[in-house]
């Protein structure tokens, strides 16, 4: 892997309000947002890629949590 830019800063959320999360995938490019902030950038280079796929909503293991999601909205470039 070879880091060619930088991300915003770290920083703590209120996680009692709403946050923007924003996923932009344009080919096997990937750059996450939150909040309009940078939080991941990638290239996949992987020959797998640029297959189709699913879209989900993940939350990890562990201990018992909710989710809410609102407002998702699907756009294709």
């Amino acid at each position: 892997m070879k880091v060619t830019g930088e991300t915003t800063k770290p920083e703590q959320l209120d996680l009692t309000q709403w946050q923007t999360y924003e996923v932009i995938c344009k080919g096997n490019r990937l750059i996450h947002k939150i909040n309009g902030k940078v939080t991941v950038d990638i290239t996949d280079n992987h020959p797998e890629a640029l297959k189709k796929g699913m879209i989900g909503m993940q939350l990890h293991k562990g201990v018992p949590m909710k989710a809410w999601f609102k407002n998702i909205q699907l756009k294709k470039f």
